[in-house]
Parts: C-alpha cells; sequence; structure tokens
C-alpha cells in the first residue's frame, strides 16, 4: 500500500461511514487513491466514473450520480482528499491547497522533507532536565485503565481520561509525522489531594533534544490533552512550534552543541 493510500484509509477511520459501509468506502478509497476526482471546493470537483465514459460533479457534499444515498463514494472520495490534502499542508506547515491536483506537488514536497530529515540524530546523553506535568484527574484515568483491564477492550482516544506524557523526537515518519520515542515518567503523590484528582505531578529526567508531550487541562465533563514541543538545551527547556521541530530536524541538530 502506498502512503498515499495509507493515509486515505486513516481518513476513512475518521468517518461514521467506516462502520456503516465499509465496502463504499473501500470503493470511495479506490476513487480517490487512482487520480479520478479533479476540482476545487469553489468550483465543484468531477469525479470520473469507473468506465471512464463520464463524470460526476460533487458540489457542496451533493453528487449528481444515479446513486439515491446521501453520501455516495463520490462524495466520500472527495471529503477522503480534502482531509488528505489538509493533513498534508499541516505537516509542510502551508495552507491547503486549492485544487485536488495539486496534491502530488504536496506529496513531493513531504518526500522530500523525509530524505532532507533521514539523517537527523539526537544529541548525545549529557546532564538531564527535571520536567513535570500535572496529571489532572488521575483518578478518573486510573478508573479507565482498571476498567480496561477488567473488560479486555480498549476505548477509543475520545472516550478516555487524557493523561500526560512526554516523547522524544527522532526524525520524520512517514506514517505518524515524528518518529517518536514516549519515555516513561514518575509518579509523586506529594501534593496529591485525597481522591487523586488534584496534585499528582509526573516528573522526567531528560536529557538535551526535541520533544512533544501531552499536557491535560481541567474541563467537564472529562479534561482534555493539550499537545505542543518543546525543546531542552542548556539545563533549560523552551516551547517551539512544529516549524522550528521541522527547522531543528532540517539541521541534523536537536541542541545548540550541534549546530
Amino acid at each position: 500500500m502506498s502512503e498515499q493510500e495509507g493515509m486515505l484509509a486513516q481518513a476513512r477511520l475518521m468517518s461514521p461511514e467506516s462502520i456503516r459501509i465499509p465496502d463504499r468506502m473501500e470503493r470511495a478509497i479506490q476513487v480517490a487513491s487512482s487520480g479520478m476526482v479533479t476540482g476545487s471546493e469553489k468550483d465543484g470537483f468531477l469525479v470520473q466514473s469507473s468506465s471512464g465514459h463520464r463524470h460526476y460533479r460533487v458540489s457542496r457534499g451533493v453528487c449528481n450520480c444515479p446513486d439515491q444515498s446521501p453520501r455516495c463514494k463520490h462524495v466520500l472520495a472527495v471529503e477522503m482528499l480534502l482531509r488528505y490534502a489538509d493533513h498534508l499542508a499541516q505537516r509542510l506547515g502551508c495552507d491547503p491547497p486549492k485544487r485536488v491536483e495539486d496534491i502530488p506537488a504536496l506529496e513531493a514536497e513531504w518526500e522530500s522533507l523525509l530524505r532532507e530529515c533521514a539523517g537527523y540524530k539526537p544529541p548525545q546523553p549529557g546532564m538531564l532536565f527535571g520536567f513535570g506535568l500535572e496529571a489532572v484527574r488521575d483518578d478518573m484515568a486510573q478508573d479507565d485503565i482498571d476498567r480496561e483491564k477488567y473488560t479486555g477492550v480498549r476505548y477509543p482516544a475520545a472516550i478516555r481520561t487524557p493523561i500526560p506524557w512526554v516523547a522524544q523526537i527522532l526524525g520524520l515518519c512517514p506514517q505518524y509525522e515524528f518518529r517518536r520515542q514516549f519515555l516513561r515518567g514518575k509518579k509523586d503523590y506529594r501534593k496529591a489531594d485525597k481522591r487523586f484528582r488534584r496534585g499528582v505531578w509526573v516528573y522526567w529526567q531528560l536529557p538535551a533534544g526535541l520533544y512533544e508531550a501531552q499536557e491535560v487541562e481541567l474541563a467537564y465533563p472529562r479534561p482534555v490533552g493539550n499537545r505542543f514541543f518543546f525543546r531542552v538545551e542548556n539545563q533549560s527547556i523552551r516551547r517551539i512550534s512544529r516549524k522550528e521541530v521541522i527547522a531543528c530536524l532540517r539541521q541534523g541538530s536537536g541542541s545548540s552543541s550541534h549546530s
């Protein structure tokens, strides 16, 4: 399976139709990955029929094909391509393309970036920096873990209580954008309240390098997780943007000592 087909398959899993109409979703992936879609949201999309003898028009989520379903394979194919284009644009830090025909240029740019960053090596371990995040509503997170152990069912991230985590960035990844190594932290309950709702902290000892982390913010009805990037250098931490992470990977250095 090509990278485009793999990313389109991920887009399929984001759609509720993937449960109700799996066959139609598979046909939509074939349409989206075979170059049968052209056009833009402004002017509408043209989708070539399987026979190649005619085109169907998709505009504002409506298709003029004979299929009476409000979400035919042509509509689903267009939606997946739009998600795919947004995904590529986010990775490259640019605006999504206005036309489907511009997607191959983004793909080529992403592949070039992968090659450019292939030689990245994290800094050699040295002095460690202590870093901590609060495990907000740790009681709810532990209940989720115990429930999964008891039932043997892994619940979707959307309904699980988020937990703080830290991962060192080791390079780029074709599938997940960044190649990461998730690090084990140590919990500290000394400041926790009686029910472990607040005051539970997780600490890591981090060497110089690039990192992605998730902090947990209190919200109702359950906490939310917010991801961010940061850089450890000279025994200090600095939050950075995705664009700065890419720049560091391009330079082949995760700390100033390797510049």
